[in-house]
């Protein structure tokens, strides 16, 4: 017997185990003559077992033959019952595992890395997931790089393509329609975000318990480790409203806008992606806190970038977009709250213009303001309006939802 197999074998031989198949073979079996003699001195007789297999003196016993007349007479041949126990165990341990393999193969996971001019760092971070998951296909999708990242990721072993409209958001929507995976965790090409939580993120996925896991650094240590002016201060204005608009009786987002993200290929295959640049991460978010998806959080270290490499991040652009991206998909998704808040404000501002007017003309009878009156019936009439959209836009909504959930039913089946 090779030494490695030798090895395997003895591993899986243990007392315990032993004593483990005895009950699986006792089964129906419990007042059995040779069952209960086995029993008697249970102990002694399974490491008589256990020291005879290690030795290479065990042999199969010789059958032994009854009658049965139930449904109809015929003769059982059946094997003496330590042969059962050591039938079970060997079932167990190597005939089992086996045939599940075969018939559960391993779940899939895909390491998705979008770059755009990440040399000095992309080798480090592909050899990093390469460790932690070695299972798993990484793949680099490149997005017009000038400083060979492409060549350095393929020649660490990634799975190179190239994505040619500019743009994370862009990058993304290619990577969720192309690659198919049991797991998908997403990472940035900058090697800010630890590998090692990369099993842990993959394992909430893969068993069910989420199907957005999100790396969270804002608990951790990225307050210390980024040098950024303004980020920090727009991280948390980012999630502060995010919590604010979508966030009530769940648990706290505590990070909006991390690029460290598992997924499941619910999530991934049902997620419209519109934006085009930075702001993908908080359309993420949102999409998961909108649909009720599971939705998981686990704290993660964060360095800052090494000396040399430069963010694609530009503070106040790519801020002012986020924030627009929020308040864009509240009014997409809370339709019926975004314009009656609408229809509020014009009726303040109506009814400041007309009570003026009003308590005028309860004094002298005389309307002189007829401009702001009918300034205030505009007003007026433009809140109705948009309580009327608000209720018709509520109700598109409802329906889309409901699409959404036969669509997942569908996911859910397809997935089995």
């Amino acid at each position: 017997m090779p030494k490695k197999i030798k090895n395997c074998f003895y591993k899986s031989l243990t007392f315990v185990k032993l004593l483990e198949a005895h009950k699986r073979a006792r089964n129906h079996k419990t007042y059995k003559e040779e069952v209960i003699k086995f029993e008697i001195n249970l102990e002694n007789n399974l490491i008589n077992l256990l020291n005879n297999i290690k030795n290479g003196k065990y042999h199969l016993g010789k059958y032994f033959e009854f009658k049965i007349y139930e449904p109809k007479e015929r003769i059982i041949k059946a094997l003496p019952y330590v042969d059962r126990v050591v039938h079970q165990w060997y079932v167990e341990e190597f005939i089992k595992p086996y045939f599940m393999k075969r018939r559960y193969p391993m779940p899939r996971i895909a390491v998705l890395i979008p770059c755009w001019n990440e040399a000095l760092t992309i080798e480090k971070v592909v050899t990093d997931f390469r460790a932690v998951l070695p299972e798993a296909d990484i793949y680099v999708y490149d997005n017009n790089s000038t400083d060979g990242t492409a060549e350095i990721a393929k020649r660490a072993g990634a799975i190179v393509v190239h994505e040619y409209r500019q743009g994370k958001g862009n990058v993304i929507r290619s990577m969720f329609r192309d690659i198919e995976a049991d797991c998908y965790v997403m990472t940035d090409g900058d090697d800010t975000y630890p590998a090692e939580a990369a099993r842990e993120m993959a394992e909430l996925v893969l068993s069910g318990r989420a199907d957005m896991v999100i790396g969270d650094r804002l608990s951790s240590t990225y307050f210390e480790e980024n040098k950024r002016p303004f980020h920090n201060s727009g991280n948390v204005l980012v999630r502060r409203f995010i919590n604010f608009f979508w966030g009530r009786g769940r648990e706290e987002i505590r990070d909006v806008m991390t690029g460290y993200r598992a997924f499941s290929p619910l999530f991934v295959k049902t997620f419209p992606i519109l934006s085009e640049g930075f702001e993908i991460e908080t359309e993420m978010t949102i999409h998961a806190l909108d649909k009720n998806l599971l939705l998981m959080q686990v704290p993660v270290s964060y360095r800052d970038r090494p000396a040399g490499s430069v963010s694609k991040l530009h503070t106040f652009r790519d801020g002012t977009r986020v924030l627009k991206t929020i308040f864009m998909l509240y009014k997409d998704y809370r339709p019926l709250r975004f314009f009656l808040a609408a229809a509020l404000v014009l009726t303040l501002i109506s009814l400041s213009l007309f009570l003026p007017v009003f308590h005028e003309y309860l004094a002298t009878g005389l309307v002189p303001k007829m401009p702001t009156l009918v300034t205030s019936g505009f007003f007026m009439v433009a809140a109705v309006i948009s309580t009327g959209i608000g209720l018709v836009l509520d109700t598109e909504v409802k329906n889309a939802r409901k699409n959404l959930e036969i669509q997942m039913n569908m996911i859910r089946m397809l997935m089995k």
